[in-house]
């Protein structure tokens, strides 16, 4: 355990130590790219006039690559920082179906050909949770949700509350439901390990956060799916006052 402590602290630093010299780079770029023309060399009116402006619209190119894949490492080290990083915020009582309510209409922009469907439990019991942590979590699964429907497919989100078997304790689920492909069992057990990825550009970040953060209010993430028969995402988090064995850092 504290071996791996320790390989986590260096690698928050380790993401420090990139994130600095990322904004310089991408500073001194974004200043060639706005260089105003009068500081450019003036483009001659002879036969070379056409050449030169080739070779001007290639260094604004290369200047455009190096500031998206610049954001691109910053994502990708923002989103590491936001995995090791333990989370010291407040947590407050609150009724998960509002914080599903907004996710909702956030997801909603980024449903073109998908239908959102909601079954909120009315009698829903509140969650000693960080509504902003929380909102993160619905959204990251509401979007892989929508990605995974099928064209014109339907996206389901459910909340309700579950009995641990054989005892009081109760816990509040939320249940995302795509119509999608599925999701294999090789793919399965790997999908919450840091950087795995199935997406063109994906940093592979947004699942394993979002257990974490579930985690840290003592929940757990379940995942159940069949190939070609779409999957289906179930955060359980205890009820306010419920007691649970694992405690938020």
């Amino acid at each position: 355990r504290d071996r791996l402590a320790a390989l986590g602290q260096m690698a928050a630093g380790l993401a420090h130590e990139i994130r600095n010299p990322l904004g310089a780079i991408k500073g001194a770029a974004q200043l060639l790219n706005t260089r105003p023309q009068a500081l450019l060399p003036a483009a001659s009116e002879g036969p070379n006039s056409e050449e030169e402006n080739e070779e001007e619209n290639e260094e604004e190119e290369y200047v455009g690559i190096i500031v998206e894949e610049v954001n691109r490492l910053d994502r990708v080290v923002s989103q590491f920082l936001g995995y090791a990083r333990p989370y010291r915020g407040e947590y407050l009582p609150l009724d998960v179906n509002d914080v599903i309510r907004k996710s909702i209409q956030l997801l909603q922009q980024h449903a073109a050909e998908t239908e959102i469907l909601s079954a909120l439990a009315p009698d829903l019991p509140q969650v000693r949770a960080n509504a902003e942590q929380l909102h993160q979590v619905f959204l990251n699964l509401g979007l892989n949700g929508i990605q995974a429907s099928k064209a014109r497919g339907q996206l389901r989100i459910e909340t309700q509350t579950r009995q641990a078997e054989g005892h009081t304790q109760s816990f509040v689920e939320i249940r995302f439901i795509d119509d999608g492909a599925g999701i294999t069992p090789e793919m399965r057990s790997n999908i919450f390990i840091p950087f795995f990825t199935t997406k063109d550009g994906g940093t592979g970040l947004g699942l394993p956060i979002c257990q974490r953060i579930v985690e840290n209010h003592g929940g757990i993430i379940e995942v159940s799916s069949e190939p070609g028969q779409g999957a289906v995402f179930s955060v359980v988090i205890p009820a306010q006052g419920a007691k649970t064995t694992q405690t938020a850092t």
